[in-house]
């Protein structure tokens, strides 16, 4: 399978286009992202001969300090129970790479961040809200 389509599938999930050269400046939540969509394509990359896999993504406040954000991003072979990982500050995504297949399994942001179709009543927060259907959050109503 081309690892360019599993590339292009990642950022579509995303609703952005991969920039070559060019990053806006000010705009720190489309930094943010283009940065962990970086991370995740030299995983794609690295990975392209196994055959399927989770890639789980964990947000956390940087340990010293706590100004930054780091992201983790764990792979986890496909037999595993993905449900028992969703929490608050991750994402999921299922790799298939030889279907050529790169799907979201949830995004569960601290935050709400910039996917595709935010200006959209469909968009990123009823995503969000249906990807957190189920989870044992007390104080919280999705």
């Amino acid at each position: 399978m081309n690892p360019n389509i599993m590339i292009k599938q990642m950022y579509d999930v995303f609703g952005m286009r991969k920039q070559t050269h060019q990053i806006y400046l000010g705009d720190i939540t489309k930094d943010f992202t283009m940065g962990l969509l970086r991370s995740m394509e030299k995983m794609l990359d690295k990975h392209a001969a196994k055959e399927a896999y989770y890639m789980f993504i964990h947000a956390r406040f940087d340990a010293v300090g706590k100004r930054a954000v780091r992201s983790v991003i764990y792979l986890l072979p496909p037999t595993v129970k993905i449900e028992n990982f969703r929490t608050l500050g991750t994402m999921c995504f299922y790799v298939n790479n030889r279907q050529g297949l790169f799907r979201k399994e949830w995004v569960l942001p601290y935050d709400r961040i910039v996917l595709s179709g935010v200006l959209d009543p469909s968009g990123a927060l009823p995503s969000i809200c249906k990807d957190a259907v189920g989870m044992p959050v007390k104080g919280l109503v999705f």
